[in-house]
């Protein structure tokens, strides 16, 4: 009798550690994703970062591309627009 009781404790504190495990790697991963390739940066075909590579922009140039590519993806276009006329106004 002891032996079970014994082994049925041991389950459910593997079970707890299993899910605290679980908790913790579902916190990483939506953590991770918030800062490496969020939804919003790759939404079509080409990652917007590429296309700038690609192309040769410099900085504030490619900031431009990068904020008004994006902005219909992160929920706030207007802010993101105003982001890119900063830019370009810094540029000139």
């Amino acid at each position: 009798m002891k032996k079970r009781r014994y082994t049925a404790a041991i389950r459910r504190a593997a079970r707890r550690n299993l899910a605290k495990a679980r908790a913790a790697l579902r916190r990483q991963a939506a953590a991770d994703s918030k800062v490496d390739h969020p939804s919003h940066y790759n939404a079509g075909k080409i990652e917007v970062i590429d296309a700038i590579d690609d192309w040769g922009l410099g900085f504030c140039e490619g900031n431009v591309v990068k904020y008004v590519a994006r902005a219909k993806h992160k929920g706030n276009e207007l802010e993101d627009f105003e982001k890119s006329c900063l830019v370009s106004e810094a540029r000139d």
